[in-house]
């Protein structure tokens, strides 16, 4: 069926610019003439699409049939995050010196979906299922993030060196290194990274082997230089992310805590914790509007709606979560024994992924940090970990779920 575009006067309100008189025009070659709807239907499902637009944050405009489309794709979302599946990346082998180990971060952007482990070596992948290894130095990592505003990758660990690359992540990638101690450090161990869109990065984490000791590295220029801080009071962070202009990182350390900046230098401790809380993610949730989320070891879960000042305490979930991503007016958590989603930051439902829960413990989730573009990564949900086999090996997985099917786009 083609949607025909006849506008009348009392049309011009309509959100996709078709009118009342009707939606099919027939075929004239066998005596079909067109459909004719009543006004009623036709405002109805117009005012429907335009809620569900809405609804997921696609800005409308008239004859905007690419705000549509992202509606059907965000409106799947939620199903489509019950349906993950799980691909091996690599698998550990105890007698092998040289095999990999740990997958412990990952991102998406540009197109592409990266992993990160702990001997120097990233994995990237087009589709969630064939995987590229790479390695790049005999350095632990722990964190890989793409700067959106400036088509950059950076990965960062517990060495004295941060490392970026501009552009695409395959076998030409040239990546250049920037060792701490030019912004005042020596050799912090930096856990997680965070972005906004003007170039600004924060990666976080502690001294060099010193839980009590919190550490925030700066950059303004997308990762290309830094500037080392060392809040008053702050232990160890694990995570940080940024939303409406705020930052807000967490940790564990000796002082597990919550602490928040507008200005990137100024920090400010704004909740505590019983337990170290390892992920925070900021999200726009329906009929709540701007929500922060952070959780934890033991299950903690808080949320604040006031751009991180205030905390409440949510429904305590039983798994030691690692990780939480806001992905399109829902958060996903991970931890050992799976993961978990809320619509509200509050109460949350277990998801049930492929394989023995009690043998699969996803570590690390991410949203991507880039628009969605025709590409399968641009609307993939990815999480990292491992999981243990009969032969008590590891085999290293890669989970992805998508809004919309396994093809990314509508045409």
């Amino acid at each position: 069926m083609r949607i025909l575009s006849a506008d009348t006067p009392s049309a011009a309100a309509d959100k996709f610019g078709a009118g009342k008189d009707g939606f099919t025009e027939g075929d004239p070659t066998i005596a079909v003439p067109a459909t004719v709807l009543s006004a009623y239907w036709a405002d109805g499902i117009q005012e429907n699409l335009a809620r569900l637009c809405e609804r997921f944050g696609a800005p409308l405009g008239k004859y905007n049939f690419l705000s549509l489309q992202m509606a059907l794709v965000g409106a799947l979302t939620e199903a489509c995050a019950a349906n993950w599946r799980s691909t091996v990346v690599s698998v550990k082998d105890p007698q092998e010196p040289t095999s990999p180990l740990d997958l412990v971060g990952c991102a998406v952007g540009s197109g592409v979906l990266a992993a990160v482990g702990e001997d120097g070596r990233y994995w990237t992948s087009y589709d969630g299922e064939a995987w590229f290894e790479r390695f790049l130095v005999q350095q632990p990592f722990q964190a890989i993030h793409y700067v959106a505003s400036a088509d950059r990758w950076i990965i960062t660990g517990r060495t004295a060196n941060i490392w970026y690359a501009n552009g695409g992540l395959g076998d030409a990638t040239a990546w250049t290194v920037v060792n701490q101690a030019s912004s005042g450090g020596s050799a912090d161990w930096l856990y997680n990274i965070a972005s906004d869109k003007y170039d600004r990065v924060i990666a976080v984490g502690c001294a060099s082997n010193d839980p009590t000791t919190g550490v925030v590295q700066v950059s303004t220029d997308a990762g290309s230089t830094w500037s080392r801080l060392a809040p008053t009071g702050m232990s160890g962070m694990l995570a940080v992310a940024v939303g409406g202009g705020t930052w807000v990182a967490v940790g564990g350390g000796n002082t597990h805590g919550v602490w928040r900046t507008a200005d990137t230098a100024s920090w400010s401790k704004t909740a505590s914790a019983t337990s170290a809380l390892t992920g925070v993610a900021h999200a726009t949730l329906e009929g709540i509007g701007a929500t922060w989320v952070v959780v934890g070891r033991g299950g903690i879960v808080m949320r604040s709606l006031d751009d991180g000042v205030t905390w409440e305490s949510g429904a305590v979930v039983d798994d030691d979560l690692e990780s939480v991503c806001g992905w399109n007016g829902v958060f996903v958590a991970c931890g050992p024994r799976g993961f978990w989603q809320s619509r509200d930051g509050l109460t949350w439902a277990r998801v049930a992924v492929p394989g023995d829960s009690t043998r699969t413990k996803p570590i690390a989730i991410a949203a991507p940090t880039s628009g969605p573009t025709d590409d399968y990564a641009s609307h993939c949900l990815l999480a990292v970990g491992t999981r243990q086999r009969d032969d008590d090996e590891d085999e290293y997985l890669a989970w992805t779920t998508l809004r919309l099917g396994k093809l990314a786009v509508v045409t």
